[in-house]
């Protein structure tokens, strides 16, 4: 609950929105199924909370751009003479 409440309030804040976001993504996909499985009368209130935390998302989305990339760059690498050493 307490996960809940702090990204919560983050999200209304407008601070730290992604990290919130992260934060809430987990606890709606697990509401989401409980309603789809379990519960099915709660499951419009799940869906519409499952497309108000994809419209958000898609309004940050560059903020997870990072975690969508295949590969890092070697750039991003910083090169100190350990990482020469293991990368030969």
């Amino acid at each position: 609950m307490l996960i809940q409440l702090v990204a919560g309030i983050l999200l209304i804040a407008n601070r730290f929105v992604p990290l919130a976001l992260t934060l809430l993504g987990p606890v709606i996909v697990n509401i989401f199924f409980y309603h789809a499985f379990m519960d099915t009368a709660g499951l419009p209130r799940a869906a519409v909370v499952t497309i108000l935390w994809l419209l958000v998302a898609y309004s940050v989305r560059s903020a997870f751009a990072g975690l969508l990339q295949a590969r890092v760059d070697d750039v991003a690498i910083p090169k100190t003479q350990f990482t020469r050493a293991t990368v030969r």
